[in-house]
């Protein structure tokens, strides 16, 4: 399954001492949701055939994402293969070399490396937070952002 969720839900589950059908189980229901983007897709992709059964494998948060952002189906269905295309392939090149790298640095916590997963985060959530709305949202007294505070008095 080519969804980064799902496999880190699976190792999550295997290496908290669960069994591999508990964990394909976790994994399969975190990928379930991408057959609503797919629902989404469908259309603007407009595929069928064998391209249909490719696409399938790539309807991923991030094509849809991409795909959905653009205002014309051109532009869309450039976005979604591209988008795809790109991230299976250093999906895929970034998991063998992790695994490779594995015997060659066995903790990665002493080069910073346990930062990259929350920096990565932050860098995709950073442009989202220039516009006034986010802000309001955080500051709203139904935030769990305000909650917290109120429930520590922080």
């Amino acid at each position: 399954m080519f969804t980064g969720a799902s496999q880190f839900a699976f190792i999550g589950v295997i290496g908290a001492g669960g069994n591999a059908w508990a964990g394909a189980a976790t994994a399969a229901l975190l990928g379930s949701r991408n057959a609503l983007y797919g629902l989404r897709l469908s259309s603007l992709l407009s595929v069928s055939g064998p391209r249909r059964l490719l696409a399938s494998q790539l309807v991923i948060d991030e094509t849809t994402a991409m795909a959905i952002a653009r205002d014309k189906p051109e532009q869309s269905r450039f976005a979604f293969w591209a988008t795809g295309a790109a991230l299976f392939c250093l999906w895929n090149l970034g998991t063998l070399i992790g695994a490779l790298a594995t015997q060659a640095l066995p903790d990665p916590k002493a080069l910073g490396l346990d930062a990259a997963p929350p920096a990565a985060f932050l860098a995709l959530l950073a442009p989202r937070l220039r516009a006034r709305e986010p802000w309001r949202l955080l500051s709203s007294p139904w935030s769990p952002c305000h909650s917290s505070r109120l429930a520590f008095r922080c």
